[in-house]
Order: structure tokens, then C-alpha cells, then sequence
């Protein structure tokens, strides 16, 4: 008798003369160990992704910085070529008026602003220095304060302010008071 299995007929009895009743069950050892293996690996896998999503945010930051400082460097440059004043081209008038504005707010804190290029000055600042956040840094326009003031005084714009909150207490009136 052949001990192939046969199309159709019942149970495959092995071809290897290994007993019947036995079967190739791993021990329980060698289970725990594929377990533990596939675990490992799993885990390694997770690892090298968080590892390489931590590398795409370090070079995404980078080139966030590189970009960052390079447009800061174009707008001081802009800043540093700019006139402050009204006008374009054409014909000029005799008199000279700036594009710049003052504006307070409710804290009584102010900056003098140009309406083309956006460069501020604030009361601390001098043709050299321009002070930010509590630090110097190089003031690129060469314009302080006290120029900004006079460039503020040969403008025709009006002061802007942020809005003031009422310091009186609202007067509290009952409905028998207005009747």
C-alpha cells in the first residue's frame, strides 16, 4: 500500500515513516522564542520609525531656520534701501512727506512704523543700535528714535492707538430708578 495521500480519500497519512498518532508540534521553548523574536522585531521596526520621523523633523526644522533667517536678512535689506517716503515716481513736490505713523498701546507703549517697508522704532533705539526683546541688536536702517520723530513730524498721516478700556465703573441703575 502507498502511503501518498490519494485525491478524495480521507486523512494523509506521512510519507516519512513518522508514526501517525505523532504529530510536529514546536516545544513550547522554541514557541516562546519566535514569539519573543517577533516581538523584538516589531518593536525594532517601531523604533527605526520614530527614529526616522525624529531625522525628518530635524531636517524640517533646519530648513525652517535656513529659510527663517533668510528672510529676515531680505527684509532688513529692504529696509535699509528704503526712503520712508510718500510718492514712487514722478514728479516730486517741494514738500517732503514720510510714510511713516505712530501708534500707542493701551499700555501706553509706542513705535513709530513705516507704511512701506514695516520697519519700526521704538523710544530705545538709536542710529546704532535697535533694541528688541531687551537686547541690542545693529539697527540695519540707520534711523533712531529721535529721526524717526522728525521724519513723523514731515508726515501727514494720524497717530493710530490700540483701544483704551474704560476706567469708570458703569453707573448700575434699577428699573424703579427709570419709571
Amino acid at each position: 500500500m502507498n502511503d501518498q495521500v490519494k485525491p478524495g480519500q480521507g486523512t494523509p497519512v506521512p510519507a516519512l515513516g513518522v508514526p501517525t498518532g505523532t504529530l510536529a508540534v514546536p516545544s513550547d521553548a522554541a514557541t516562546l522564542q519566535l514569539l519573543v523574536q517577533l516581538l523584538l522585531s516589531e518593536r525594532q521596526a517601531a523604533l527605526e520609525e520614530r527614529q526616522e520621523k525624529q531625522r525628518a523633523n530635524q531636517v524640517r526644522d533646519e530648513q525652517r531656520r535656513i529659510n527663517a533667517e533668510y528672510n529676515v536678512a531680505e527684509k532688513n535689506k529692504a529696509q535699509a534701501i528704503c526712503t520712508h517716503k510718500k510718492g514712487g515716481k514722478g514728479i516730486k513736490g517741494p514738500r517732503i512727506d514720510f510714510a511713516v505713523y505712530a501708534h500707542t498701546f493701551t499700555d501706553n507703549v509706542a513705535y513709530i512704523r513705516c507704511q512701506i517697508c514695516g520697519a519700526k522704532w521704538r523710544n530705545q533705539d538709536t542710529k546704532e543700535y535697535l533694541v528688541r526683546k531687551g537686547k541690542k541688536i545693529e539697527n540695519h536702517t540707520g534711523i533712531g528714535w529721535r529721526e524717526a520723530l522728525d521724519m513723523l513730524s514731515q508726515s501727514t498721516n494720524t497717530p493710530s492707538s490700540s483701544e483704551v478700556k474704560m476706567a469708570a465703573q458703569p453707573i448700575e441703575n434699577s428699573v424703579s430708578s427709570l419709571e
